[in-house]
């Protein structure tokens, strides 16, 4: 099946920027046993190489993937020799444990072909992090359009929401992927119910703060997927803890659940909310206030997602 729709086929001047380590070590993560993910990353960027030849009409005048090819596991494989055959410049994005600056790297180039080549009217982006979203949005001033292609399951929500739909394109619906069999899950064992931590008030402040920390709504269960899914990762991510800062906890949920854009983590928090799983209180800081969650561990849905 084509890869591109027909909405697209009439932009000859392309190129196509890689994000090779996000889409290595995604394969990595979730491919089936027994799948390369080098080999398999190559694969793919040749299928998606090809589809823009055969299916716009002209091959990517400029192509460039990026990744610490000097780094971990990366440095076992022979990609960079794969990727050059594939007529694909290399560019080392240097990075560390916890971030690679391939991001960085790739957008700069972008924006840099974009001026030097005004022929280039198409950017093709692999890649599905929400550090994207800024050129995307620049890329579009200069009047320019850009595909997205990446997995479902890599795929920014937030990034989501700025591509419009008919150029964001998954691998997933144009290429083979076999992934990773989901392991048996044993039903959790009954986990005890942490204590609410004992409030030291001042006499004034007892009747209303106590009033706001249990001040549940009233419990019903939860049937939603998504709203489950936002739960089961927020008790995973702060295991035990009848109080969690609320701000970090959506920076935490986003990133475990990069799929989801930053206004459907808040839906789900509200219905969450409003099903008597948590509450949201205001606390007194310096120099700021703070909200934090109350988990209500009389929930049976709280009790079933305890980790």
């Amino acid at each position: 099946m084509p890869f591109f729709p027909e909405t697209c086929r009439a932009e000859p001047q392309t190129a196509l920027f890689i994000d090779f380590e996000n889409l290595y070590y995604f394969i990595l993560k979730n491919a089936a046993q027994g799948i390369s993910p080098a080999d398999k990353s190559i694969e793919i960027i040749k299928i998606i190489k090809d589809a823009i030849g055969t299916e716009l009409g002209s091959p990517p005048i400029v192509m460039a993937a990026y990744a610490d090819f000097e780094n971990g596991q990366l440095a076992e494989n022979s990609v960079i020799r794969s990727i050059a055959l594939l007529g694909i410049n290399v560019r080392f994005a240097l990075g560390n444990q916890h971030k690679n600056a391939a991001d960085m790297h790739l957008s700069l180039d972008v924006l840099e072909t974009m001026f030097r080549n005004e022929k280039i009217n198409t950017f093709f982006l692999l890649a599905g992090d929400r550090d994207y979203i800024p050129l995307v949005v620049k890329l579009r001033e200069y009047g320019k359009s850009i595909h997205i292609i990446s997995f479902r399951g890599n795929t920014s929500g937030d990034l989501r929401e700025i591509v419009q739909e008919g150029n964001l394109h998954y691998i997933d619906d144009g290429a083979d992927f076999e992934r990773r069999a989901e392991e048996p899950i044993s039903p959790p064992a009954p986990a005890p119910v942490p204590d609410l931590p004992v409030l030291t008030l001042t006499a004034e402040e007892e009747f209303e703060e106590a009033v706001d920390y249990y001040d549940f709504e009233s419990i019903t269960m939860v049937d939603d997927e998504e709203d489950e899914a936002i739960l089961s990762n927020l008790l995973a991510a702060y295991p035990n803890r009848s109080e969690i800062w609320f701000v970090p906890a959506k920076k935490e949920l986003a990133k475990r659940m990069p799929e989801f854009a930053d206004w459907e983590i808040q839906k789900c928090l509200n219905s969450l909310k409003q099903r008597g799983c948590f509450s949201v209180v205001k606390r007194k800081g310096n120099p700021n206030d703070y909200s934090v969650i109350i988990i209500n561990f009389d929930h049976p849905d709280v009790r079933a997602n305890i980790p």
